[in-house]
């Protein structure tokens, strides 16, 4: 991993993950430590977690947003997202041309589209995250000119 990518906001996307998983305690909101347990890694090292809870994430603008359901292990360097809990949580993730994009699946929204790095992997900067508009709505002409003219009848507005 570069050091570039070393960063507190940064989360990477991981398959192979069957939680997402922290390893630095202060970015828990709420933290359970009552939840003993342990993951086994790709290399079949077993890793002690230390407790489960909900980290905040903070964008640019100030938003808060949460990831919730969060393990906390000290021997994990790096912030993991588990593929297989943001489908449980509704997202569709769509890995393509270097970059992967990931979809709100209730709303078929796009929430956010990460490039890969120059080694192959793919930083999630959690700042990045901004709100968008949730809902627009087109007025036509006739419900504009309705507006416009003082709530005038639509038989006026013919006349007109």
């Amino acid at each position: 991993m570069n050091i570039e990518h070393k960063e507190k906001e940064i989360w990477y996307l991981d398959s192979g993950c069957s939680h997402h998983i922290i390893g630095d305690r202060s970015s828990f909101e709420t933290l359970d430590e009552e939840f003993p347990s342990h993951v086994e890694l790709g290399d079949n090292k077993r890793v002690e977690i230390k407790g489960r809870g909900d980290v905040a994430i903070h964008s640019n603008e100030g938003n808060k947003k949460c990831i919730h359901n969060v393990f906390y292990s000290p021997n994990i360097g790096q912030s993991l997202l588990s593929v297989g809990q943001m489908m449980k949580k509704g997202y569709k993730l769509i890995f393509d041309n270097a970059q992967y994009k990931i979809y709100n699946m209730k709303t078929n929204q796009k929430v956010a589209v990460v490039k890969m790095s120059s080694n192959n992997i793919c930083p999630f900067n959690m700042k990045s995250l901004h709100n968008v508009a949730m809902r627009s709505e087109h007025i036509d002409d006739s419900q504009l000119l309705h507006l416009r003219y003082k709530h005038l009848n639509f038989n006026g507005l013919q006349l007109l």
